[in-house]
């Protein structure tokens, strides 16, 4: 049977994503080797701080079922280089990896994300990026010829997935020397910069694709040159 007609799995045991729990089980499994016997030492100590053995012992084994989808080398970075952030989106991976009802969920939910709704627009850009883009359609006439193909393309030819494109980002942010920044983070600079250059909010609202005034005003950061620059438009 292929996984896609493979019954759902609708049992949890745990609702909790159970952070603390997991880090500690996680090392358990590190130290001894297995996932069985880190199993077995998790409830004999009550590793979940859960009253009833019996408690502890379920949410163990529900919490070790999400575990073991991640490699070592994930356990790894989720003990040892992952900020909490990190973590918190390492063991969603794990439920998602777990449960196929939650991941196909959480696929489709980003697919709408990403479209806005399914609602097809036209994006404005400046001439320096139009001439980028032409430039590469250049490098790429086969896949840019066919109108439905992704922009941006994977090796296969396939399109990537909106979490490849959130570590791409930030691993160019890294690269670059610029921390704190994230996928977003262009897209609020590109507010801010046309707010603090005196463009209309109506015409930013439009140019971010935002269906309220408010979404974008949250947007726009305030810098103290655009307060300076407020300040000496006052004759």
């Amino acid at each position: 049977m292929a996984a896609s007609e493979q019954p759902y799995q609708m049992s949890f045991t745990s609702g909790g994503m159970q952070l603390n729990a997991c880090v500690d089980l996680a090392k358990i499994r590190l130290e001894l080797g297995s996932w069985d016997q880190a199993a077995r030492s998790a409830v004999s100590t009550g590793l979940t701080g859960l009253p009833k053995a019996s408690s502890n012992e379920r949410t163990v084994r529900e919490l070790v079922k999400r575990l073991k989808t991640l490699n070592d080398r994930e356990l790894e970075f989720l003990l040892h280089e992952a900020h909490r952030s990190d973590q918190i989106q390492l063991l969603w991976i794990s439920i998602c990896r777990a449960y196929r009802f939650v991941r196909e969920f959480a696929s489709d939910y980003l697919n709408s994300a990403q479209t806005k709704g399914s609602v097809s627009t036209t994006v404005l850009v400046n001439t320096k990026l139009k001439r980028q883009l032409e430039k590469f359609a250049k490098q790429y006439p086969v896949h840019m010829s066919t109108r439905t193909a992704p922009l941006l393309f994977s090796a296969k030819g396939g399109g990537f997935s909106a979490q490849t494109i959130v570590n791409l980002f930030k691993w160019i942010y890294k690269i670059a020397g610029i921390e704190g920044a994230s996928s977003h983070s262009g897209r609020r600079q590109f507010v801010t910069k046309l707010a603090d250059q005196g463009i209309n909010a109506r015409l930013v609202q439009v140019l971010a694709r935002h269906k309220h005034l408010s979404t974008t005003q949250r947007y726009i950061d305030v810098n103290e040159n655009a307060l300076r620059n407020a300040v000496e438009l006052l004759k």
